[in-house]
This record gives structure tokens, C-alpha cells and sequence, in this order.
């Protein structure tokens, strides 16, 4: 009866709750899946085709919403590649590309801007030995890119989340 005398109501909630809490953490992380940082992309529009090497960002939670597509950053010299003009006014002259044009706002840490894009038929992602599916993503010109890498893409993209498979991205096991 000593213990249960000095032991305080509250402080047996805070220890239910930190307990839980330590449990929820130890089994978030002890299931987490490593992500891979880099990976094989491909995007087309019609008969046209562009590929390259991607970084998987952890951190890009970037996404166009009016429209609900994954904007994939691409490199000025591949956007241009895949577009075959080279100025983004070249862009807006060619019937193809013109209803497909996006300006899309970004922001970073370092700056706010408008980025040109394109939306794609579709794009995909090869990892590993699975093939994932983008609908319709947003490819956009950035100037940012880590050294070596063609493209950006957000790991988010990577998930089989109902939000994935509702827009019709979907994910093959070759």
C-alpha cells in the first residue's frame, strides 16, 4: 500500500503515453523499407521518348494541384532533347507542346519561382526489378539538379498508396 500511495495518477498516464509512443517509433522504423537514391526514368509524349538517370528525393513533396500530377524535374539539356526545340518559346509554337505547357509555382528554402513544364502521356520509374507507372506527370525545367543526375522524382512516387492507384499510377513487377 506505500507504493500505491506516493504513485501519482499522472504520472502513470505520462508513462502509458511514452510507452506508446516508443513502441509506435520502433515500429515505424524497424519496417521502414531503405529507399534507393537513384533510379532509371522515362517519359514520353506521342512517339516521343526521353530516359534518364533519376535521384529519388525523400524530401520533394512537390506536386501540381490543379491537376493532381507528380511533377518530375528534368534537366534543361533533356527537356530540351525530349522536346526538340530549344527555347522554351520554340515550345509554345509547336501544336503538340502548346496545350500541353505548364507554368508551375515552387518554392524552396532558397527562392520562390515559376518553373516551365510539360505534361507527359505518362512517365516511368524503373527500380529494381518493379516498373512504376506515372499518369500523366508534369516533367519541369530546373536548374537545381545534383551532379549526375538527369531528373528529380519524389519518393512519394514509389508508395502503392490508394492516392497512387485512384489517379491511375500503378506499379508492375517485371
Amino acid at each position: 500500500t506505500f507504493f500505491f500511495f506516493f504513485f501519482s495518477p499522472l504520472l502513470a498516464i505520462f508513462l502509458t503515453i511514452v510507452t506508446y509512443v516508443v513502441i509506435k517509433l520502433v515500429r515505424k522504423f524497424s519496417n521502414q523499407n531503405i529507399i534507393p537514391k537513384e533510379c532509371v526514368t522515362e517519359f514520353n509524349i506521342g512517339n516521343n521518348f526521353v530516359s534518364g538517370r533519376a535521384y529519388i528525393d525523400t524530401g520533394n513533396i512537390a506536386k501540381d494541384y490543379f491537376s493532381d500530377s507528380e511533377l518530375c524535374f528534368i534537366s534543361k539539356e533533356l527537356f530540351f532533347k525530349f522536346t526538340g526545340c530549344n527555347t522554351v518559346s520554340g515550345i509554345l509554337k509547336t501544336d503538340e507542346y502548346k496545350s500541353r505547357y505548364r507554368t508551375i509555382p515552387i518554392t524552396t528554402l532558397n527562392e520562390t519561382s515559376l518553373l516551365d513544364g510539360l505534361r507527359c502521356d505518362n512517365g516511368k520509374i524503373y527500380l529494381d526489378k518493379k516498373t512504376f507507372i506515372l499518369h500523366k506527370p508534369i516533367v519541369v525545367i530546373s536548374n537545381n539538379l545534383p551532379s549526375n543526375f538527369d531528373v528529380i522524382i519524389s519518393a512519394k512516387v514509389l508508395e502503392k498508396t490508394p492516392e497512387n492507384i485512384l489517379k491511375g499510377d500503378t506499379i508492375e513487377t517485371i
